[in-house]
């Protein structure tokens, strides 16, 4: 397919990012309220599961292409906020101490890792 035809068959697709008000806040209270219950069982779990960048794209199915057309925004919520639960790195648990990032920039980097521990 040339590229001129790709770019009119992206211009045709329907793919709205509308959703529908009843839908929005059904799901909204409904993620609120998976969260909020999951709180008080947050001490008891670990603070990250320490995954490999590979085990969490498995988990996304990030190995799949995009979809070709559009799916309801429900599901998608849903396996993004499954996604969240299960496989974050909770930094407000109780027991996690933070981290510092270091800057982006090469210099930044050297910076930081020639100061004494």
């Amino acid at each position: 397919m040339s590229t001129a035809a790709n770019a009119e068959l992206l211009r045709r697709r329907k793919a709205s990012l509308e959703m529908e008000p009843a839908e929005f806040g059904n799901w909204d209270t409904a993620w609120w309220i998976r969260w909020r219950s999951s709180w008080r069982f947050l001490p008891r779990k670990p603070v990250t599961r320490g995954e490999s960048p590979a085990q969490v794209r498995e988990v996304l199915d990030a190995s799949l292409p995009l979809p070709e057309a559009g799916t309801a925004a429900g599901p998608l919520l849903d396996l993004a906020a499954r996604g969240l639960f299960e496989h974050s790195l909770f930094n407000g648990h109780p027991r996690f101490w933070g981290y510092v990032t270091s800057s982006a920039a090469p210099i930044g980097i050297l910076a930081t890792s020639l100061q004494p521990p």
